[in-house]
């Protein structure tokens, strides 16, 4: 037969039977219609007890119970293959000592009651197992508007461990029967209607329960899963049900304790436990027993003895059951749905909603922060709110407490505590004026919780959640299946069906496994698996985070990450550095990376004993603000956790830390040989944590909670490093400490959000930028409401402050004295972030032209700064250029003209002089080139040099002569001139385009006796293995007399170290290397013109007049370019300084003529290119005139958009916002003037 699934009963088919012939033989099917497969499934296939009906008649009203044989129920459950690894049949005594002191409790067979029936089954009746029967009811709605319900009753045993009844999925309840619903509704009188219902459910129970009067005595003989046949005694041991159930089941009235005889009065009382005062189960059965001696007196006997007028009650004659001992703690809803219900009012009222709103936007799962609202909560009258907040923290501790899977005597005595420690606070509540008493059955209760637990074991083993959820299973779901009509009978068809589908699935997947045998698996205490193994996923939520991102408020808002990071390596390289040491060498830790791929969710998996499926019973977010596909914002999330630093145990809080993770990320592999020694183990994954404070050594005393707060740097970031992922322990949920307040719609958050707000006011952004930032940090608001708030903290915006040059003429001067060099956009800078006036510019500038008229004249006469360039090649090796900086910000200069050398006759004189004294070069008979002459007295002027040189051209004596100069003239100070400037340790920086540069000049130095040190990739390598304090040695200014570094190495951390060294600050001397000239393009140019002439017309593309005149338009030029650089080189390139003076100047003593003419080679250079460029275009035009077109529009228009991008686009930028702010003035003026005439 083919294999069965549940789709076959619950969606039936569309047709009766198969059209098709042959297609049921096709696929092999034993059946060609639903009803076939329906008749299959009752006659073939076994199951568990099929359903019985029986007609009750009472109040002239027949009604229908559907039940199971209750006896063949319990076999199924006993004897299932599946829980036969796992079934318990003694009781047992657990203890946490060795000297079995401390008792422990958790499954069902751990209780007293257990231990004390097995006791006294033993006396009448040896080899007894106990089954221990749970049985439980609640009525549920099946429609929302028709108002059917149904009365389901469910089953199981405690000899099933508590893990496995809690899973619906394990089929570890079974569903007895269906009870009658009916309301009697003919019945007028409603007391007895009452009555009639309560004999009802009684005779109903008593029907379907009557089997296990004879097998608790007798017993009966049951083989278990795994083959082995005992003799069972069924014995109801636990009801579980909602009060009224617990009423309708003990024949209680409403308003009493189903359990024990305390006067309802007394119910806000606490009774420790061991005095239970249960009902006396003798004298009610008496009472009850009365009715067929004394018809009359039966009413008054029952009510003398504190229960209902219950005929025949269905547990008067079931053997080793003490009904009002059986009623079981409810955490669903006598905690969840009773007793924190009435918590929360009470706190409402207390504290009141507005405030509660205010401080808790959400009140979904609130007791998790109930706490939190009323630690610093304040109350009327200026009353303290210690008694309150330990009222709430005893009855937390107490909910929590009560839901522990495992208990001890001690816990027990923790629980019992909690609930005194309420009881005594609980006045502040009648103070208050919101509660008179509390005479509440469910908090009454709770006074039975730890009986109860030491009889049946922890509440977990008995619940209402559970049978909760199995009314989707039993009742809801198979309602669905119906049509609605008779309905009981087709839900009990359709259910009897689907298990027997599941049994098949079972036995067919047994078969397939090879029919093992049950296998008796180790026991575990439940709840006690502390190992939580942390798991990430195998790729990366996010593959390449930008470092910008990461760093970013915006982003993940790790601020020093780059830092943290460095920190990380060096102490994972070197482990036994100080902290001082680490400092100092992170500077020099280099990060190979700009990317990282980051997890943004790290789970804490358990794995269960009983079934070894792993859950996730802990999970960190970390997450920044994104938008989703709806277009709605999500704030971001970065969880807190508790974290070991090292020293942290299984148990207790030493050794750990409170830290809020913001990345976690990996270092790429391929990468990690770069940051890390190879003898090191570098993490897989790693996190960003920015640390909280350390905790006190005794919690507060009211609320029992530590007191921590972000731990901050000097300049008020937070305090952060990098861990590896398995130091995080586990998630931690902090509350806010919240600032007494009154709430209004005007003042509400001020103290919470106003710190967030008042840091993005000082980075100038604007409203909405503000409320989106906000945002980003869980903090929502209105546009407003945040702007009521803005100005209720003194921040106004810049029209809104009005100021005038009156009003800012004090802050000026005051500001002036400290910052006289600062300028309009400094000013106005720091006019808002120390005085608090936001002033626009305009303003500022306008108070410059009136009180400080004569330092604008200096600023703009300022303008035009000169910077020098050389060229030792050919041409420009003795003139210098001057620029114009306006443009500067565009990264653009303006050339403007040039003039010879003006440097001191004193100071080349001297430098003559010592070169020659000193004799670096023997074969150096005439000294230094006059270009090299003037460039080293330049130097040592203190003035940064940039050279343009070609290879050749003796750049390295600039770079050697004036360390050697000023050595010279340190050591005999007397035969020189006075007053020349000069260094103490004087060290030359040459900053070179390329590390091969570097160390070429490096080797030139070293052949002339000068010692110098290549700063780049391989010598720091090389200084870190040799363990040389590099940045020290070139800050102390003594071992090398000139350092080469390349641009990359300018950004290193170690550099910038360096050059903040006041040693090396006041010796340095700063040179700038790099190759080019002019000549060599004219003369690529002129080579290029000769090959082209030598080509003959016709030989590859037709040349035409045209073409030829461009060509011999570049060759003329290229031709008169080379000859005037021939002139400039015969003529200066070894003259000295009063030989070029002397032929430079004109008629008129200035050097108009000269720097014209120096710039003829550049003028024939462009004049040869723009030609060579023609021809090249003319004869392509000729070849492929499209491509010519297509390829001159796309370079026209991506240099044009240089431009535009750089300048135009900031042009009109500009004038828009102007033009905005013009018209927006001219709306407020013209509003202002409708308002008048109005007024």
């Amino acid at each position: 037969m083919a294999c069965l699934c549940e789709c076959h009963v619950c969606v039936p088919l569309c047709h009766s039977k198969f059209n098709i012939e042959g297609v049921p033989e096709a696929l092999g099917l034993s059946f060609s219609s639903t009803a076939e497969l329906n008749k299959i499934i009752d006659n073939s296939l076994p199951g568990r007890p099929r359903f019985q009906r029986h007609e009750v008649l009472i109040g002239g009203e027949v009604c229908d119970v559907y039940f199971r044989d209750i006896i063949e129920c319990i076999k199924a459950l006993y004897s299932d293959p599946d829980f036969a690894p796992y079934l318990i049949f003694l009781p047992e005594k657990h203890f946490t000592d060795e000297g079995m002191q401390t008792r422990l409790y958790h499954d069902m067979n751990t209780g007293k009651w257990w231990w004390a029936t097995q006791k006294s089954l033993e006396e009448q009746n040896p080899g007894a197992t106990i089954l221990p029967i749970i049985v439980s009811t609640d009525k549920t709605q099946l429609t929302l508007f028709r108002n059917k319900s149904a009365y389901p009753l469910y089953l199981t045993i405690g000899n099933i461990p508590k893990e496995i009844p809690r899973k619906p999925s394990k089929h570890a309840y079974v569903l007895l029967g269906y009870l009658p619903t009916t309301r009697l509704e003919g019945v007028t009188n409603q007391a007895s209607r009452r009555r009639l219902l309560s004999n009802l459910y009684h005779a109903c129970m008593g029907k379907i329960l009557k089997p296990l009067e004879e097998a608790g005595l007798s017993g009966i003989f049951m083989t278990s899963g795994d083959g082995l046949t005992r003799r069972t005694h069924p014995i109801l041991a636990c009801f579980v049900g909602d009060y009224p159930e617990q009423v309708l089941v003990t024949c209680t009235y409403t308003g009493q304790c189903p359990t024990c005889t305390t006067p309802h009065d007394e119910f806000g009382t606490f009774i420790p436990s061991g005095d239970p005062d249960l009902r006396d189960l003798e004298r009610i059965l008496a009472a009850l027993d009365s009715f067929d001696g004394d018809p009359d007196g039966f009413l008054q006997t029952c009510q003398s003895a504190g229960i209902k007028p219950v005929i025949q009650p269905f547990w008067s004659n079931l053997p080793y059951a003490h009904i009002f001992r059986s009623i079981t703690p409810d955490v669903l809803h006598q905690l969840y749905q009773g007793v924190v219900i009435h918590l929360i009012k009470w706190v409402t009222e207390a504290c009141g909603a507005a405030e509660i709103d205010a401080r808790c936007q959400e009140h979904d799962q609130m007791c998790r922060i109930l706490l939190g609202l009323v630690i610093d909560i304040q109350l009327p009258d200026g009353m303290s709110n210690i008694r309150l907040v330990r009222a709430v923290r005893s009855l937390m501790d107490f909910i929590y407490l009560a839901q522990l899977p495992v208990h001890t005597d001690d816990t027990l005595g923790l629980l019992e505590d909690a609930l005194n420690r309420f009881h005594e606070n609980k006045d502040i509540f009648v103070d208050l004026g919101i509660r008179e008493g509390f005479n509440i059955p469910k908090l009454h209760f709770a006074n039975h919780y730890v009986d109860m637990i030491k009889l049946y074991g922890t509440t977990d083993n008995v619940n209402t959640e559970y049978t909760e959820r199995l009314h989707i299973d039993f009742a809801k779901d198979a309602y669905e299946a119906t049509n609605h009509k008779d309905e009981f009978t087709q839900m009990t068809v359709w259910l009897e069906r689907k298990e027997k589908i599941f049994r098949h699935e079972q036995f067919v997947q047994w078969r397939l496994s090879g029919s093992p045998l049950p296998e008796m698996k180790e026991w575990t205490p439940p709840g006690l698996e502390l190992d939580r193994a942390f798991n990430l996923a195998k790729h990366p939520t996010v593959r390449a985070v930008p470092l910008e991102d990461i760093i970013s408020d915006s982003g993940y808002g790790a601020t020093h990450f780059r830092n943290a990071l460095a920190r990380y390596t060096v102490l994972l390289n070197e482990p036994d550095l100080t902290r001082v040491q680490v400092e100092r060498k992170i500077w020099g830790v280099r990060i190979p990376f700009t990317r990282i791929p980051v997890w943004q969710r790290l789970k804490f998996l358990r794995t269960d004993p009983f079934t070894s499926l792993q859950t996730t019973s802990d999970a960190i977010h970390v997450r920044p603000c994104k938008i989703d596909g709806r277009g709605k914002t999500i704030p971001s999330r970065f969880d807190t956790a508790w974290i070991n630093d090292g020293s942290g145990e299984d148990v207790g809080v030493d050794g750990y830390r409170v830290g809020r993770i913001r990345v976690i990320f990996s270092i790429p592999k391929k990468l990690r040989h770069i940051m890390f020694n190879h003898e090191v183990d570098v993490p897989e994954h790693l996190a960003y944590i920015q640390w909280f404070s350390a905790l006190q050594d005794e919690p507060d005393p009211n609320h029992l909670l530590y007191n921590i707060s972000p731990l901050r740097d000097t300049d008020g970031t937070h305090v952060a490093s990098i861990i590896p992922v398995d130091q995080i322990r586990r998630s931690v949920h902090l509350y806010p400490s919240t600032v007494q307040r009154t709430v209004t719609a005007s003042t509400a958050l001020i103290e919470d959000i106003g710190p967030h707000i008042l840091v993005y006011w000082k980075m100038r952004k604007n409203d909405k930028e503000i409320l989106d930032l906000l945002l980003a940090k869980h903090i929502d608001t209105q546009l407003i409401v945040f702007k009521k708030m803005r100005k209720q903290m003194g921040l106004e915006r810049t029209r809104s402050q009005k100021h005038t040059l009156e009003t800012i003429q004090v802050p000026m001067i005051e500001l002036r004295k400290k910052y006289p060099m600062a300028g309009a956009r400094e000013m106005t800078s720091l006019l808002f972030h120390e005085k608090g006036m936001s002033v626009s510019r305009d303003l500022v500038v306008s108070y410059f032209h009136i009180f400080e008229a004569e330092q604008v004249k200096k600023r703009k006469a300022g303008r035009l700064k000169r910077r020098r360039f050389w060229a030792a090649g050919v041409n420009d090796d003795m003139v210098t250029v001057d620029q114009h900086d306006k443009w500067q910000r565009f990264g653009l200069r303006l050339h403007t003209g040039s003039d010879p050398f003006p440097w001191d006759l004193i100071g080349l004189e001297t430098i003559k002089a010592i070169v020659r004294k000193i004799q670096v070069v023997p074969t150096w008979t005439n000294g230094l080139h006059a270009v090299q002459l003037e460039l080293v007295s330049v130097i040592l002027d203190g003035t940064d040099m940039l050279c343009y040189t070609a290879t050749g051209d003796g750049k390295s004596a600039p770079f050697a002569i004036p360390c050697l100069v000023l050595l010279e003239y340190n050591n005999n100070p007397e035969a020189y001139p006075r007053g020349l400037p000069t260094r103490a340790k004087p060290i030359e920086v040459v900053i070179t385009p390329t590390k091969g540069l570097a160390n070429k000049i490096v080797n030139q130095l070293f052949k002339l006796n000068v010692s110098a040190f290549s700063y780049c990739a391989e010598t720091l390598t090389e200084a870190r293995k040799t363990g040389l304090r590099l940045a020290q040695e070139i800050e102390e200014c003594v071992r090398w007399q000139v350092v080469c570094v390349d641009p990359e190495h300018l950004r290193n951390m170690e550099w910038r170290e360096i050059t903040e060294g006041s040693t090396f600050r006041s010796n340095v001397l700063f040179a700038e290397c790099v190759a080019s000239c002019i000549s060599s393009l004219l003369v690529a140019l002129a080579a290029v013109d000769r090959a082209v002439f030598s080509i003959s017309p016709g030989f590859i593309f037709s040349v035409d007049s045209y073409a030829r005149g461009a060509i011999a338009t570049s060759s003329i030029a290229s031709g008169l370019g080379i000859a005037c650089d021939v002139w400039f080189l015969l003529r200066y390139n070894w003259a000295d300084l009063r030989t070029f003076i002397s032929c430079s100047r004109d008629l008129f003593e200035s050097y108009f003529f000269f720097s014209l003419s120096t710039r003829v080679p550049a003028l024939c250079m462009f004049i040869s290119a723009v030609s060579m460029m023609g021809f090249l275009g003319m004869v392509a035009f000729d070849a492929w005139p499209q491509g010519v077109i297509v390829m001159c529009f796309l370079v026209g228009i991506i240099m044009s958009l240089q431009f535009l991008a750089v300048f135009g686009a900031q042009w009109c930028a500009k004038r828009v916002a102007q033009g905005g702010r013009a018209g927006g003035m001219q709306v407020v003026r013209a509003v202002r003037v409708v308002r008048s005439m109005t007024g």
